[in-house]
């Protein structure tokens, strides 16, 4: 107690030498109440209307207003006053007092994790970099923190937030775009691979090339540590392949590699997947494919296929069940 009232003593000036500092009798109330009010948060019903109306291309006036609302009735008075400044300072400020709290407060975050994700992707929207760098910084603590708590994100907050992730993963900043796709693979991981993927796919229609290049780059990661989980969805794979007729080089590139990777997961097998190609796109893949067997006998990785294969025979055997099925 006589800690508390020495802060609060400097902090208006009474200690001598003391730096003053402004401070209301209502401001240090206000520091005593809970960082979040989720008493009749009613999370269901906002996160029903917010999929159907939110839209991350262009927010619209009343999705801010609406988001306005929302945090000033479940976020303290200091926390939201901060986090909807329009002083950048400030918002850093606002989600430093959240990332302190965070590892006791968990619980409170789920009630209004709509709530935040939709603010999050407001700053994803904005152009300043020092507020996105400390959203890119909160966010992997966010994720591990539920994942410890055993909480599965809802279809709704990911429908609120992945598509714009995915969007702004071609930002022409490098130090975003790396903190971006770490992220993205971390939603892979905590979320799941096979209701990640449609998100990833719809990146490679993006008209931001970077964006389309990091998609083709993360399709080839899920091929090669989720494959498994994406069995039902390889035939979208046809999507990657007719980027190898891109005029952009890096694009072209980037869609070989990650279907090299596909080839050295499904073997020949691949070939069902890729759609109708020119005699010219067959011919790269082929190139690539080739390129891609020296590389995995340099590692010592065996064939294209092999473990797949051995995975296929042991199943019909022996009979095992495993996660997910296996083409």
């Amino acid at each position: 107690r006589s800690l508390t009232v020495h802060f609060i003593m400097k902090r208006v000036g009474v200690i001598k030498g003391a730096k003053s500092e402004p401070i209301s009798v209502q401001d240090i109330a206000v520091q005593t109440q809970a960082l979040l009010n989720i008493n009749d948060s009613n999370k269901e019903d906002r996160e029903r209307l917010v999929v159907r109306r939110f839209k991350f291309e262009d927010p619209r006036i009343e999705q801010t207003q609406d988001l306005e609302s929302d945090m000033r009735r479940y976020f303290r008075e200091d926390l939201h006053k901060r986090l909807l400044s329009q002083d950048f300072k400030k918002q850093v400020d606002g989600l430093e007092i959240l990332q302190k709290a965070l590892p006791s407060i968990v619980k409170e975050v789920i009630e209004v994790l709509d709530i935040l994700l939709r603010w999050f992707v407001l700053q994803f929207c904005k152009s300043n970099t020092t507020c996105l760098l400390k959203v890119l910084e909160f966010l992997p603590e966010l994720l591990d923190s539920l994942k410890d708590d055993g909480y599965s994100l809802t279809e709704s907050e990911v429908a609120i937030f992945l598509p714009c992730l995915v969007e702004k993963l071609g930002h022409n900043i490098e130090k975003v775009r790396e903190k971006m796709r770490e992220l993205t693979k971390q939603f892979v991981v905590v979320y799941s691979a096979s209701k990640c993927f449609p998100y990833i796919l719809e990146g490679l229609r993006s008209k931001n090339n970077r964006t389309r290049i990091e998609c083709a780059d993360l399709v080839g990661f899920i091929l090669d540590h989720h494959g498994a989980e994406i069995n039902g969805q390889l035939k979208s794979l046809q999507i990657v392949a007719s980027l190898t007729a891109e005029r952009d080089g890096d694009i072209r590139k980037a869609a070989l590699n990650a279907l090299a990777t596909g080839y050295k997961i499904l073997g020949e097998d691949i070939w069902r997947f890729v759609g109708k190609l020119t005699d010219a796109q067959k011919s790269m893949l082929d190139d690539r494919f080739k390129w891609k067997v020296r590389e995995m006998e340099k590692k010592k990785e065996g064939k294209p296929g092999e473990a797949r294969a051995i995975l296929r025979r042991s199943v019909r055997e022996n009979g095992q069940v495993f996660p997910f099925s296996v083409v």
